[in-house]
């Protein structure tokens, strides 16, 4: 059995996921997930809510009889640093060799590296679809991505620009989205932009993009998912500092797609990102 401790987004989920599916698929065994943040997201302060079960992710939810004593005894490991069999604490989101050999059952991180999970990308790229059918709008943009030179271009805003936020991450300014264009645009012959933001009015009157562009605005609420699932069928992305469009590029299956995403993923310089961007991104400063 395999346990891995869910926080965060979709995006944060994923990541999590990922982890543990490979770790279980090495073991053969069943993989489950603690959700103690969004059963009681107002003790944490958070208003995410369980989201793998919109793909086709094999999981199952971990809640034994024990389960707050066993929250309090786990906290208790990881505030001071105690090692013990069976637990896994990753550190300050850095990519350790040695989650492909421990024998450890339960695991809390962020896991934001693809080296965790690279081995089974032929079963994420099943699991992570949607387990519901496109609606006839999205139909018809995977035709039109498809068919052009698509590239998804993200602006993330919103819950990133609350003061706690800006602490850890911050927004990515306009001259790196400039940089970007600029470079799709001399390695593109015609590139079609497809935007998507949780701020379209801001991204309108902010990028000027002298190419044909389609700006996504109808992916509401819980359906805001399939934002993701079209970015990963552009040919070519640009990311955000965020979980959300680092998946739509990855689940990206262009052979030739050009990746172009921040080198500064947070504010917090404290944080190591060392592992965080695929070999073959392009980091822009």
């Amino acid at each position: 059995m395999v346990v891995v401790k869910l926080y965060g987004g979709l995006g944060n989920q994923m990541f999590q996921y990922a982890m543990g599916k490979a770790v279980a698929e090495a073991r053969k065994c069943e993989l489950y997930y603690e959700g103690e943040y969004f059963r009681n997201s107002e003790k944490f302060g958070s208003s995410w809510t369980y989201q793998l079960d919109l793909l086709k992710t094999n999981i199952k939810e971990w809640k034994p009889s024990y389960l707050n004593l066993f929250n309090l005894f786990a906290r208790a490991l990881n505030k001071f640093n105690i090692n013990l069999p069976g637990f896994y604490f990753e550190k300050n989101h850095t990519y350790r060799p040695e989650i492909h050999s421990t024998s450890a059952q339960f695991f809390f991180g962020y896991f934001q590296s693809e080296l965790n999970f690279n081995k089974i990308r032929p079963i994420l790229l099943q699991e992570f679809e949607s387990r519901t059918k496109a609606s006839e709008q999205n139909q018809v943009l995977i035709q039109k991505m498809q068919s052009c030179e698509a590239v998804a271009l993200h602006v993330r805003r919103g819950d990133y620009l609350t003061q706690a936020s800006t602490q850890v991450h911050g927004t990515c300014n306009l001259d790196y989205y400039r940089k970007c264009i600029a470079h799709i645009s001399q390695k593109v012959s015609n590139p079609v932009f497809f935007i998507f933001s949780d701020d379209q009015a801001w991204t309108k009157e902010n990028l000027k993009i002298d190419f044909e562009c389609h700006f996504i605005d109808h992916n509401k609420g819980e359906q805001s998912y399939w934002d993701m699932l079209l970015m990963k069928n552009c040919k070519h992305n640009i990311t955000a500092n965020s979980s959300f469009s680092w998946w739509g590029a990855w689940l990206n299956t262009n052979p030739n797609k050009i990746v172009m995403a921040p080198a500064k993923w947070y504010n917090d310089t404290s944080i190591n990102t060392e592992n965080l961007h695929p070999k073959d991104w392009i980091k822009v400063q």
